[in-house]
């Protein structure tokens, strides 16, 4: 039985373009084309274009903390 693939939304893929989001090494067009099927893919490929992007959400929060870190020592003259 095929699986039901779902269409990736434009704007997640020109997100991922702008921010240089990789998923397992690939850019999201080389993904789409490995893996994709007219713009869709699978449910695999679409957890798999999630964690990237739950990846980079994490990576920008980290940072951000540890820059607020950085601006609190300074300010509090740490």
């Amino acid at each position: 039985m095929l699986k039901p693939k779902e269409e990736v939304p434009e704007d997640v893929i020109i997100y991922m373009r702008e921010h240089g989001i990789l998923i397992d090494g690939l850019t999201i067009d080389e993904y789409m084309a490995k893996y994709g099927d007219h713009g869709k893919l699978d449910k695999g490929g679409l957890q798999a274009v999630k964690a990237a992007l739950d990846n980079d959400a994490n990576r920008n929060t980290d940072l951000m903390s540890q820059g607020q870190i950085i601006i609190q020592k300074n300010v509090s003259g740490a």
